[in-house]
């Protein structure tokens, strides 16, 4: 009987989560119709017959409605992101006291900002992309000024609608899926762009240091240390409400938190550090992205020392990923692989241990007795200051 109530009571709390998301997202939605207007009444003032798309061989040609759509998506798409990402907490019946502690989480920031700059380089990148490919098709498209801002409103609240609906429900493992998405999208549009076609014979860093395709791959690895940066403090809060409930030690818990932004901030220096532009800079480069890996292995090795607590299926991978890292350098200093498959390799094993380990930190989590005393702390520590 009490498990029936308990089931009753998450389903109507969840349905009154769901009504609350819908209602906050149409709201946000009615605002970007106006605001589409607005833009194409602004851009749009002169022209009494509007081109569809862009002209992407006509840099000087007139306004259009592609250009009023990549201007509504570049002024909403980050304050509807800031708005709407993890506004609403997922409802747990079983687990009061840890679901409100990760609930109060949501209220981050710096996070919140973090993913809010990514979604709205993404999105505008994505339209740009659109339009670019539809504009092959249909180029000389042209409609009456009437019909282009009443598009551009309908464009305005249908994308603002569809963005604060989709933040709203992003969670943590989906952000791994846009950092992985993050990171292929952008190496390949740096390798499709990139002059040097022998690139892969080297490194993937080459793609950082041509003048065609250098700033795609050198922004996406940016990027994606960012996810994965608001990814870490998402984790490092939940290992602090874990040594408030006595699981692991501060000490132990200072060297996760070293390990976990070092990784990130590792990676956004390899970004940062382009290679082949000046041999210090080579130098910081390499130097950056050898450590990272160096910190993965150390910590996939010795999580068990660290912090014992964690399921045997992260110590297994643990082991099996950082070992198939070390069997990789080796190959390679035995010249029976070259760097690029290196790199690819690398990845892939990285990849599943920190889901598998960022996941079972999350568990570990809810099912400790946390004090709730402990939240506010918790989530003020959690920061790299």
């Amino acid at each position: 009987m009490s498990t029936t109530s308990h089931e009753a009571t998450n389903q109507l709390q969840g349905s009154a989560v769901e009504d609350r998301r819908f209602r906050f997202c149409f709201l946000l939605g009615l605002v970007g119709v106006p605001i589409g207007f607005a833009i194409a009444l602004l851009l749009l003032r002169d022209e009494p017959m509007v081109r569809l798309l862009i002209s992407f061989n006509e840099p000087n040609a007139e306004n259009t409605v592609g250009v009023v759509f990549i201007a509504t998506t570049m002024v909403t798409a980050f304050f509807v992101t800031l708005l709407a990402y993890r506004r609403f907490s997922p409802v747990t019946s079983s687990l009061q006291v840890v679901a409100e502690a990760l609930g109060a989480r949501r209220s981050d920031l710096i996070g919140r900002m973090v993913v809010g700059v990514i979604v709205w380089l993404l999105t505008v990148a994505l339209t740009v992309l659109a339009f670019f490919l539809i504009d092959q098709v249909f180029a000389q498209v042209r409609i009456t000024r009437a019909a282009a801002i009443l598009v551009a409103g309908l464009y305005g609240g249908i994308f603002v609608f569809s963005l604060a609906w989709w933040a709203s429900t992003l969670l943590r493992s989906q952000l791994l899926t846009l950092a992985a998405v993050t990171l292929v999208v952008f190496i390949a549009l740096a390798g499709a762009t990139s002059g040097n076609r022998t690139w892969w014979a080297f490194s993937l860093s080459y793609l950082g240091a041509e003048a065609d395709g250098g700033l795609y791959f050198n922004i996406g690895i940016i990027l994606t240390a960012l996810i994965l940066f608001a990814v870490a403090q998402d984790i490092l809060f939940e290992l602090y409400l874990l040594n408030y409930a006595g699981v692991i030690a501060h000490t132990r818990l200072r060297l996760l938190r070293l390990a976990l932004f070092g990784v990130t901030i590792l990676l956004a220096l390899v970004g940062v550090f382009p290679v082949r532009s000046t041999p210090f800079v080579t130098f910081l480069h390499n130097l950056s992205a050898h450590a990272m890996a160096l910190l993965f292995v150390v910590l996939m090795l010795c999580l068990r020392l660290i912090a014992p607590f964690y399921s045997k299926r992260v110590m297994f991978i643990g082991f099996a990923c950082g070992g198939g890292i070390v069997l990789l350098f080796v190959l390679y200093a035995l010249k029976a692989i070259n760097f690029v498959f290196l790199e690819i390799a690398l990845a892939f094993c990285i990849a599943p241990w920190f889901a598998v380990f960022e996941r079972d930190t999350y568990q570990n989590a809810r099912q400790a007795n946390i004090d709730p005393a402990a939240i506010q702390v918790a989530h003020r520590k959690s920061h790299l200051s």
